[in-house]
């Protein structure tokens, strides 16, 4: 970094003699995220795609199982240490019950889809769900609460209700139990305990109640459940939900301590407990963080470990709820100790028999172990890698989630956002920062010589025609002229929003969307957005042209709800933005059309414009072929020619990997795709991604 610098300097300190070098130097190094035009008759047919900076290792969220690291979770909800000592997950995102044993390894036991029964005589179809809420049974395997959703498919569904089965190791599954229809809700079952005598409790959220469950039934006639407890502001068996205090009532978690007593959580955060003779007492109060807690267990201290939903993991003793493991500040998936490991999403929690707590990070996609002294590693699952690293290829480390755009002579620019750094990306995999100081974020914004000028977050970065450097800095857009100075070109404020997109025009002058979203008295989600364009040599302060947007009929109401995430200019003068699950067209006189895709529908279709899908498409890059749309929740990047006929070049759809191999590869959740001579780059979540022909 500071050789770069030092280089910087003394070509800004030779201005004077050759004006042009800066403007070369800094073409060099950055351009815009949309994409710069690169001539090419046609789409290239690429052969090959592999990794030129960042991780090697894909993490994140999947289906396999494995032993230990190997194996990938999907939002993995509650934890349970069942009686032989195996750690068991319902994983939400996959809708499946898990298993993992005493030696780490990871094995699907129960599909939930696997059980429902299809469709019924009269037409009904019923489906099952995982609440995440999860419990050991004494006499082996688990309980797991279910919702059972009825649907009839000519009319409104049938109202749903929630189950509760047995599972064992064998994967068989037994309903023990079904609970009443709720009256104008669905309820929710939010946690389940057993105590000693094998009786099951159950905290159902929406009804603030909790019930009691003799699970000796079997499957053809299932238990009743008993209301033993009901905190509802309304009324025995009345829904507290409609209550306009109904946060403080609801009854989060639940779990049995060692004198068979229910110990519960509510929505304000406040720990209780039902005595023996079926009055409340009040444990205590979560202060300053929130209002529900995620999860609850016992150690084999007595103390009562909670997870926060967040990043931290808390100890209730002696009347006191301390945090214990994590920085409430800070979300990652570091192992460590106490107080340097980091959480994404701290969730479901058990205790084995040795007193080590496993703790579902539902975000990170893992399954992390906390020993008695409070040090953490992760013990399944994988997460991705969320860093700051110089170097070369995959020695290199990118916070997650980055704008990507071209610099000249094949070097490419991360605009490495949650780094609050620019780095340059050379065609041999070195990587070196140009511009902010690593983790250091600019609290207010200051202008002043690049080099050691901070920045609050820069999404985007573009060369301008002239050879001026241009960034969104959230709010604003800023510029690096051929003096070394940043300076603030024009702040949008909150009203005007941040600025999503930023990319330049085929005469090199630099374009954005600027927007935002709020909601509306109904509740919907209502979304305003601009097109802006400067001239190269724009002052600070300067007010940009706002460039029209002339929706026709009922295609601007089709785009409500969302804000442009990618925007390039073609060479012919249009220009295209992302928007929902859609690509838009503006024509230079300001028309607009539906390019390709639907707005309102995802998928990964290809096909002829409208009729192709996409699903959270983000970054855009044009050149002579037409548009590459980085299809980031499809793990794709698709190409518009010029006749809107859509077909993915890279990728697989739905199978997110290492970009390693023969085409199509796998990507990992690409977010911006810039076409550069010979190939074209992709920004994953892995790193830096090149495909060539």
């Amino acid at each position: 970094m500071g050789h770069f610098r030092n280089r910087l300097r003394q070509t800004i300190g030779a201005l004077a003699a050759a004006p042009g070098v800066l403007a070369l130097v800094l073409s060099a190094l950055v351009s815009g995220c949309g994409g710069e035009a690169v001539s090419a008759a046609a789409a290239p047919s690429f052969r090959s795609v592999s990794l030129l900076a960042g991780s090697l290792d894909p993490g994140g969220r999947g289906d396999a199982d494995g032993t230990g690291q190997q194996a990938r979770f999907f939002r993995p909800q509650g934890l349970a240490v069942a009686t032989d000592g195996s750690l068991w997950l319902s994983e939400t995102g996959g809708q499946r019950i898990r298993r993992i044993t005493a030696d780490r390894r990871v094995q699907t036991v129960l599909t939930l889809a696997a059980l429902s029964p299809g469709v019924q005589q009269d037409g009904r179809t019923i489906d099952y769900y995982a609440s995440g809420a999860i419990v050991a049974d004494p006499s082996g395997g688990v309980f797991v609460a279910i919702k059972e959703a009825t649907w009839i498919p000519t009319s409104p569904p049938v109202k749903s209700r929630w189950a509760i089965l047995r599972v064992t190791s064998e994967g068989r599954a037994s309903m023990v139990a079904r609970f009443p229809v709720a009256d104008m809700l669905d309820g929710e079952v939010s946690a389940l305990a057993v105590d000693r005598s094998g009786r099951l409790y159950v905290a159902e959220f929406r009804r603030c109640t909790i019930w009691r469950v003799d699970p000796s039934g079997a499957s053809e006639a299932p238990a009743g459940p008993v209301q033993i407890h009901a905190e509802s502001p309304r009324g025995v068996g009345l829904p507290c939900d409609l209550y306009e205090t109904a946060l403080d009532f609801r009854i989060t978690r639940l779990v049995v301590d060692e004198q068979d007593r229910p110990v519960f959580t509510r929505g304000g955060g406040e720990l209780r407990r039902i005595e023996h003779d079926g009055s409340v007492s009040t444990l205590g109060h979560r202060v300053g963080v929130g209002w529900l807690w995620s999860a609850m267990a016992f150690d084999r201290q007595g103390r009562l470990l909670l997870t926060d939903g967040g990043r931290q993991v808390w100890v209730h003793d002696n009347g006191i709820t301390r945090p214990w493991v994590g920085d409430a500040s800070v979300s990652g998936w570091t192992d460590g100790a106490a107080a340097e490991a980091r959480f994404a999403k701290a969730s479901g929690i058990a205790v084995d028999a040795d007193g080590n707590a496993f703790v579902a990070d539902v975000e990170a996609n893992t399954v992390r172990r906390i020993d008695r002294q409070g040090t953490v590693t992760t013990w399944a699952g994988l997460a991705l890698q969320d860093d700051y690293r110089e170097g070369r290829g995959d020695q290199v480390r990118f916070s997650a989630g980055f704008g990507l755009g071209a610099g000249r002579n094949g070097s490419l620019v991360v605009a490495d956002t949650s780094n609050f750094v620019v780095r340059e990306a050379l065609p041999d995999g070195q990587v070196v920062t140009i511009a902010g100081l690593p983790g250091q974020r600019a609290g207010v914004l200051v202008d002043g010589p690049v080099a050691t000028t901070r920045v609050q977050g820069v999404a985007h970065a573009l060369i301008a025609g002239d050879g001026s450097l241009w960034m969104s800095d959230f709010l604003v857009i800023r510029r690096v002229g051929r003096d070394g100075q940043l300076r603030t070109i024009s702040d949008f404020g909150l009203s005007g929003g941040p600025v999503t997109a930023l990319a330049r025009d085929a005469a090199g002058r630099p374009l954005a969307t600027v927007g935002g979203q709020s909601f509306d008295f109904d509740g919907s989600v209502v979304s305003h957005f601009a097109l802006y364009r400067w001239p190269t040599d724009a002052a600070p302060g300067s007010t940009p042209e706002q460039l029209a947007l002339r929706w026709p009929t009922g295609l601007w109401e089709r785009v409500q709800g969302g804000v442009p995430a990618g925007l390039c200019a073609s060479p012919a003068g249009d220009v295209y933005f992302t928007v929902l699950n859609a690509v838009i067209r503006r024509a230079p006189d300001g028309a607009l059309m539906l390019w390709a895709g639907d707005p309102r529908v995802s998928g990964a279709a290809d096909g002829d414009g409208v009729a192709a899908r996409f699903n959270r498409p983000r970054g855009i890059g044009c050149d002579d072929s037409g548009v590459y749309v980085a299809d980031t929740d499809n793990h794709t990047v698709r190409h518009i020619d010029t006749k809107q006929r859509v077909s993915t070049v890279l990728g697989q759809a739905g199978s997110p990997g290492v970009p390693s191999g023969a085409v199509p590869g796998r990507l990992h959740q690409p977010s911006s795709v810039v076409p550069v001579p010979g190939g074209l780059a992709v920004g994953t979540g892995l790193g830096i991604a090149v495909a060539r022909p």
